[in-house]
């Protein structure tokens, strides 16, 4: 069943599995994985990949968006205070990642290691994905304007990566992991193309 659950998952991700299985094996012993709430998360971050101890994953139990960098910064300090010994990570999406954009600088102040791996494909994905099913696709508040992340992160001395090639994805990541202090990965949706699949959001009853 276990196997089947992620087969199923992977059939989903598109592109995106590839992103998915150079993460997991290149972190999946040796971090603290954050969840903000996003498309991404919805697909796979909630899923994979798959850690060595259940406290291991940090995400918002409440549903709130934009929590993720905020939630990453505390595991950091935790993790150096404790001597533990890991790499934080954080998942996050443009739209949750912008509104506690000014975390970023606490980051830097409080020389948090961790990487915040940030999915942006300029939108609130997972809202525009619902208005599409049951909307008919009439789109309301879901498009972002978004910042230039890589003039952002120079603007506070975080190194920057652009992930535009999903060939490029494990180079990229061992290079940006073997960083401390906060870094950014930046995925470049729009160019890697969709998820095989869709979600949107809970199942709701049709009666």
């Amino acid at each position: 069943a276990r196997e089947q659950a992620g087969l199923q998952v992977d059939t989903g991700l598109g592109p995106y599995l590839r992103l998915k299985n150079d993460l997991e094996q290149q972190v999946s012993k040796k971090c603290w994985w954050v969840r903000d709430i996003t498309l991404s998360n919805s697909m796979w971050g909630n899923r994979a990949p798959a850690l060595d101890n259940p406290r291991a994953g940090v995400h918002a139990l409440g549903g709130g968006i934009g929590q993720g960098l905020a939630m990453a910064i505390g595991s950091a300090i935790a993790n150096e205070t404790h001597a533990l010994g890991r790499k934080t990570v954080v998942l996050a999406g443009d739209g949750g990642f912008m509104l506690n954009v000014g975390e970023l600088a606490c980051a830097v102040q409080e020389k948090a290691n961790l990487l915040v791996l940030l999915m942006n494909d300029s939108c609130y994905g997972v809202i525009k994905n619902i208005q599409d099913d049951a909307y008919g696709s009439r789109h309301c508040y879901v498009d972002l304007v978004n910042p230039d992340f890589r003039t952002l992160c120079a603007s506070l001395k975080v190194p920057y990566f652009l992930l535009s090639d999903p060939s490029k994805t494990s180079d990229t990541l061992a290079t940006a992991l073997q960083l401390s202090g906060p870094v950014m990965v930046e995925v470049d949706m729009k160019a890697w193309g969709p998820f095989t699949a869709k979600f949107a959001g809970p199942i709701v009853r049709q009666d």
